[in-house]
């Protein structure tokens, strides 16, 4: 706990100074924020966590920040929806910030919307559906540069493995998504 306080406070502080200070770079109060969120939601603070998405979804639309917008409704919102039991939010949420960004190249949010259809589809309670997007997840990341960044593919199969786990439990005969799931393991320990 007290790791994750302190990262809490850090991240306020620099969101404080920032606020103080005419030069902000998008992405440093972007990543403040995350860190902010990260730990509220880590050491329980569901309410404020879901409070601080709501408002910096708000800001970057105000500030026409496309980055962060993006970014938080790809990944980041997914979270809060489920507390909220609003799947289908989650999930229009997610297609819709997805359309917003240009380009047909895969990215970090192409991986961010992929992972939290997945995990939208597992709380819904259709393995299959989580199973697909995690399967579409890492295949598209597969073929791209985001598989060389280590946190990226670990979230990446964990997603997978929690997909295959799912179904696997689901099946009358779990062996083949069994197998599967630790191979996926494996590749995480």
């Amino acid at each position: 706990v007290g790791h994750w306080k302190r990262s809490r406070e850090w991240a306020d502080r620099s969101l404080d100074l920032q606020s103080r200070t005419r030069l902000v770079i998008a992405a440093v109060r972007t990543m403040a924020e995350v860190f902010s969120w990260g730990a509220a939601s880590y050491l329980g603070d569901l309410r404020g966590a879901a409070a601080a998405f709501d408002r910096n979804v708000m800001q970057a639309r105000q500030c026409k920040d496309l980055f962060t917008e993006i970014m938080f409704r790809t990944g980041g919102l997914i979270p809060h929806y489920l507390i909220l039991d609003e799947p289908d939010r989650a999930v229009g949420d997610v297609r819709g910030a997805i359309e917003m960004w240009p380009g047909q190249s895969f990215s970090l949010y192409h991986n961010y919307a992929d992972r939290s259809l997945a995990q939208a589809e597992l709380y819904r309670g259709n393995p299959q559906g989580a199973l697909d997007a995690a399967r579409r997840c890492w295949k598209r990341l597969s073929r791209s540069m985001v598989k060389r960044v280590s946190v990226m593919r670990s979230y990446s199969i964990d997603t997978l493995v929690r997909a295959q786990l799912a179904t696997a439990a689901a099946a009358g005969d779990p062996g083949t998504a069994m197998k599967e799931a630790r191979k996926g393991i494996l590749e995480l320990q």
